[in-house]
């Protein structure tokens, strides 16, 4: 069997020290038969939680790295669809036109703002 050992100290002056000195004198000694035992199972668990959250943010990094890909090597057919659009009639007046030319412009930012980052 081995066992390796670790010490630890903490300095009562500072805040984050106290708090932690006092999280662990508090520990549930019906539930944990020991301070170490309690100590392993909050550093396994904080460990497990950290590995998850990691692979999920590299997971999502993954997901918007692929979609910024595809936006910008279909950036030019989705811009020629966008000019492609019918124009508005006479009948439908400058307001019609002004909110296609609106969208279009707010389109192409946002495909902008996607791909340059």
């Amino acid at each position: 069997m081995k066992i390796e050992r670790l010490g630890i100290r903490f300095n009562l002056n500072k805040e984050k020290d106290r708090k932690a000195f006092e999280f662990l004198q508090g520990y549930d000694k019906e539930r944990y038969k020991s301070l170490n035992k309690f100590l392993i199972e909050i550093i396994v668990e904080y460990a497990e939680s950290y590995n998850t959250e990691r692979e999920q943010n590299d997971f999502l990094e993954r997901v918007i790295s692929t979609i910024r890909q595809e936006l910008k090597s279909n950036a030019t057919l989705t811009l020629a669809s966008l000019f492609a659009q019918p124009q508005p009639s006479v009948q439908q007046g400058v307001v019609e036109e002004s909110k296609t030319d609106e969208n279009a412009a707010t389109s192409l930012e946002f495909i902008n703002s996607i791909c340059s980052k």
